[in-house]
């Protein structure tokens, strides 16, 4: 007979004010294991620069920094949090030439 084992874990929510697009989560446990190689998360955010500020403040560490695509309209940067997880930013931007 297989033993079960008991998973702990925290878990933080995200999820949006004006209640429409995807909401999501951050867990931690033991099970899980922090990575900077595979799938990467972006988050919308309306400033890139102000969010990187939050993300130094909280001794994390930028792996690319804001870098903007004018001719699609956006604007993406990554960081690594505390945990050692890769998280990448997403901004919209005003471009003559987005579409």
């Amino acid at each position: 007979m297989k033993k079960k084992s008991l998973i702990i874990m925290k878990c933080c929510f995200f999820l949006s004010k004006k209640h429409t697009g995807i909401s999501g989560a951050l867990a931690k446990g033991d099970v899980y294991k922090p990575a900077k190689d595979g799938i990467i998360i972006y988050f919308k955010t309306e400033n890139i620069n102000s969010t990187l500020k939050k993300v130094l403040e909280n001794k994390g560490k930028i792996l690319y920094p804001k870098t903007v695509n004018e001719k699609y309209g956006f604007a993406v940067a990554e960081f690594e949090e505390t945990e050692g997880n890769r998280i990448a930013l997403h901004e919209k931007i005003k471009s003559e030439n987005s579409k």
